[in-house]
């Protein structure tokens, strides 16, 4: 046996010991720990196929949005169509009861609420402002001036608002009738014939403020960005609205 190793001899053997684990310590850490993969665009090796491919994914994406966009003019043109208005002038001479009972009236013929918001008559080419005033002109020989309540009263005529107002879908509202009687059977005739040659027009919108000028004749009619001021509407007069007790006074 060789002499015993010195204490400074047995350091550097456990140092050179420790080193050589590290080292391969080092070793195995590094084979363990896997190398970072770089993502790169998929490429198929030829570059026509590959620019093919791009232009047909950027086709299908233009496609893809032209698609969308008229999608949703569609959605709101359905929309729309499922709250358009149609107004329209009807008239008959016999209720349902079967009554001789002359009736001018405005419908909405469409499938969403027309709000009218102007209404305008005509008798032989000149404006009439009223019921009371057509009925003087077509069909009063000899009319004496301005018809009152009581003159409305007893040719047993009904006076009905058409504008401002608002009609739903199917709805129909008279704006004047007149029910035959002894006593107006001429003027009933009269008035039997004249509603078949009245000129009108009136302007109305939808919910979505989409206005029209119609002559409530015709199924063509003219859109507007909003209703012009009628210059002698179609109205109920103001003296119509007079309780009589407050006619009375105002005559005295």
């Amino acid at each position: 046996m060789g002499p015993a190793p010195t204490g400074p001899e047995v350091v550097r053997d456990i140092a050179g010991l420790i080193g050589q684990i590290d080292g391969r310590l080092d070793e195995g850490c590094t084979s363990v720990i896997p190398e970072r993969e770089e993502a790169h665009p998929h490429h198929t090796g030829h570059r026509w196929l590959d620019l093919t491919l791009a232009l047909c994914a950027m086709f299908v994406s233009v496609v893809s949005l032209i698609v969308a966009v008229r999608h949703g003019a569609t959605m709101e043109r359905l929309v729309a169509a499922n709250s358009w208005p149609f107004l329209t002038y009807s008239t008959d001479n016999l209720d349902a009861q079967g009554k001789q009972r002359i009736a001018l009236k405005l419908i909405n013929a469409g499938v969403g609420p027309a709000r009218v918001e102007t209404f305008e008559v005509w008798w032989q080419g000149q404006p009439v402002a009223s019921a009371d005033e057509l009925l003087t002109r077509c069909c009063i020989l000899q009319p004496k001036g301005p018809l009152d309540l009581s003159d409305v009263k007893a040719l047993n005529v009904a006076i009905g608002t058409t504008a401002p107002n608002v009609l739903r879908a199917g709805d129909a509202q008279d704006f004047m009738s007149m029910e035959r009687t002894a006593a107006n059977s001429e003027v009933w005739q009269r008035l039997d014939a004249a509603r078949l040659n009245l000129t009108m027009r009136a302007c109305y919108c939808s919910v979505f403020d989409e206005c029209w000028v119609t002559d409530l004749v015709k199924t063509s009619v003219k859109e507007v960005a909003a209703c012009p001021a009628a210059k002698v509407p179609f109205v109920v007069p103001e003296r119509y609205y007079r309780l009589p007790s407050a006619a009375a006074a105002a005559s005295h």
